[in-house]
């Protein structure tokens, strides 16, 4: 079983210093946003949090980052990918 976690901070019934200590343990995988990152881990960049928390229990954190892509954090390694192009619907 894989445990994931997506942080949302609109909904945050926990304050975002408690998340690390809280949930990061349990997670093998953590995805969220660079808005969410920023929220959390304010002023630090998003390799230091996630080595961080890699060193915690997770073995792959996620940051998408909207139009730009997302960047993936996992033993010692970073794979960026940018976003898709999406077609226009009318």
């Amino acid at each position: 079983m894989i445990a994931a976690l997506d942080p949302f901070r609109a909904d945050a019934a926990i304050e975002a210093s408690h998340f690390s200590s809280l949930s990061l343990i349990h997670a093998d995988v953590v995805k969220l946003s660079d808005e969410d990152l920023a929220w959390m881990a304010p002023g630090e960049q998003p390799e230091a949090v996630a080595a961080a928390w890699l060193k915690t229990g997770p073995a792959l954190v996620i940051v998408t980052q909207g139009a730009a892509g997302a960047t993936a954090y996992f033993g010692g390694r970073t794979l960026r990918q940018p976003a898709a192009a999406a077609a226009r619907i009318a």
